[in-house]
């Protein structure tokens, strides 16, 4: 999520606006729908609240809303890809990617 800063470098680039990142790493429940939306679902919310308590309501519900929906339609990967999604009030892109590290783990997904 994008923290309101000052941007002194770029003069003229908007960077006081809401944005979530997410970055979620292929876990086996993912290759189906039901098990990417779950954790996509605990993934959500937390960064929902963050962006609450980052800026008012009237700006982060957009960025929330354009969220939901470019989650809704997602499907399961039977190819094993890592996801990333990027929101703003300007654009929104999913990527997935092939990102294997055995050394990186996540946590909190049942």
């Amino acid at each position: 999520m994008q923290t309101k800063d000052n941007n002194n470098e770029y003069p003229g680039i908007p960077e006081n606006f809401p944005s979530i990142s997410i970055i979620i790493p292929f876990e086996q429940k993912m290759s189906t729908t039901t098990g990417l939306h779950t954790i996509l679902a605990a993934v959500i919310s937390k960064e929902e609240k963050k962006l609450l308590q980052t800026f008012p309501e009237n700006e982060a519900k957009p960025v929330i809303d354009k969220l939901h929906s470019l989650v809704r339609n997602l499907e399961g990967n039977n190819r094993q890809l890592s996801i990333g999604i990027f929101v703003s009030p300007h654009s929104s892109r999913v990527y997935f990617f092939d990102y294997k590290d055995p050394e990186f783990k996540t946590t909190g997904h049942a």
